[in-house]
């Protein structure tokens, strides 16, 4: 059983690569340390909210990145399948689109004297009133909180607030996979969910532990990207890469390790 879950493993790591594999890790713990950290500042809405929203959004990143679909297509899934999928889970629009969805069976051919064959829409006007009724209201609380928040009022709407941040999220979560995962860019990847990060520590007055690890996550993905662009470029020339190529990427990965671990002693006190 051992040896067919290594080799299993071992197929997947072939097939999908090991620098793939170290970069989602690498995003998935960065995720998780801002999800932490950013949820210390609201008061609604806890980390085992936000962090498989990140993590979701970096999967589903990652899939449509192997799916090598254009930059636009790409995106507009990203944004519109994400903020729709927390629209119904976390905005109770589920149960009224199932609704919406069951009334169509409702649809049949009615035979009227006057009139001849004609369809009857059954269920359906009674669940888009539904739907309609409720999205309606969902945006009124949605408007009403973003509103408040831009003008610096104070409101208290606990659901909004939840789903604000959780499309936010959301948002993040998928820049974050796209900028790094597509692009190649792990500065601007990385860069808001750390100044968002960074803000919320300062706020509440936390340590700085969850920084440090993902400022090492960041620094980290950092010199993956620039070992696999360096290889490219030496396998694009058709030359060999350097036999030292993978050494120093290995030693600046160990000086990350031991700084991180150094400052994350020094800062627990």
């Amino acid at each position: 059983m051992g040896e067919l879950l290594l080799r299993l493993l071992g197929g997947i790591v072939r097939r999908i690569g090991w620098e793939i594999l170290a970069a989602v890790t690498l995003l998935c713990g960065l995720a998780l340390a801002a999800a932490i950290g950013i949820s210390g500042v609201l008061r609604d809405t806890k980390p085992e909210t936000l962090a498989p929203i990140v993590l979701l959004a970096l999967l589903s990143a990652w899939i449509l990145h192997s799916l090598r679909l254009p930059d636009w297509l790409a995106g507009l899934l990203l944004l519109v399948g994400g903020s729709l999928g927390i629209l119904a889970t976390g905005g109770r629009l589920a149960q009224p689109v199932q609704r919406l969805f069951q009334s169509l069976d409702t649809i049949h051919w009615v035979y009227l004297e006057e009139l001849g064959w004609r369809l009857h829409p059954g269920a359906l006007p009674d669940a888009w009133q539904v739907l309609a009724s409720s999205f309606l209201a969902l945006a009124g609380r949605l408007g009403t909180w973003l509103g408040a928040a831009l003008s610096l009022r104070a409101v208290y709407d606990p659901f909004a607030a939840s789903l604000m941040w959780s499309m936010g999220a959301w948002l993040f979560g998928a820049w974050m996979g796209w900028f790094v995962l597509r692009r190649k860019n792990v500065f601007l990847g990385v860069g808001p969910l750390l100044g968002l990060l960074a803000w919320a520590l300062y706020y509440t007055h936390a340590k700085v532990n969850l920084l440090v690890l993902a400022l090492a996550c960041g620094c980290l993905l950092q010199i993956l990207n620039r070992h696999r662009q360096q290889v490219k470029s030496w396998l694009a020339s058709r030359l060999d890469p350097p036999d030292n190529l993978a050494t120093l990427s290995i030693s600046s990965t160990l000086v990350v390790a031991v700084l991180a671990f150094s400052a994350l002693g020094v800062t627990s006190f």
